[in-house]
């Protein structure tokens, strides 16, 4: 069964259901680290980049596909993807993974962080999964203690 969707949700739909078909590597820009998010963390060379989505985020959030309570929060996430990054509720930088935490609140489910690998002239869409307020709240209170 697959379900109304363009051909980079099939991919994940047919991952879901035991049969993994991949096609061209193909990437779209979603976005692109702001000012602010770069200031807040001190990743000024990082002002301007683009954020690239590849197909094979979708083999990535497959994992956490059963974490979301239904198909249409999770459809709802997908294409609110380039909102959150544009207007995320919180972001926290992890230095060992070089990565970006993107918070936000969609529908039902709490909290969504979209993951960012740094890359030399872009930046790409790595995962994303809900998560708890309570987890978010603890990303918070971590963020605040390294500024001080």
């Amino acid at each position: 069964m697959l379900f109304a969707c363009d051909k980079s949700q099939a991919l994940l739909v047919r991952k879901v259901f035991g049969e993994l078909v991949m096609y061209k590597r193909d990437s779209k820009q979603v976005g692109m680290i702001t000012e602010k998010v770069a200031e807040r963390h001190h990743l000024h060379e990082y002002v301007n980049r683009p954020i690239m989505q590849s197909l094979d985020f979708y083999v990535h959030i497959a994992k956490h596909i059963k974490d979301f309570k239904n198909v249409d929060n999770y459809m709802t996430i997908l294409k609110k993807i380039p909102d959150v990054l544009k207007k995320p509720e919180f972001t926290f930088y992890d230095k060992n993974r070089q990565t970006i935490l993107y918070f936000g609140k969609i529908n039902e489910v709490v909290c969504y962080v979209v993951k960012l690998n740094v890359r030399k002239d872009y930046c790409f869409l790595a995962t994303l999964y809900p998560i708890s307020q309570n987890k978010l709240d603890k990303y918070k209170e971590k963020s605040y203690l390294k500024q001080d």
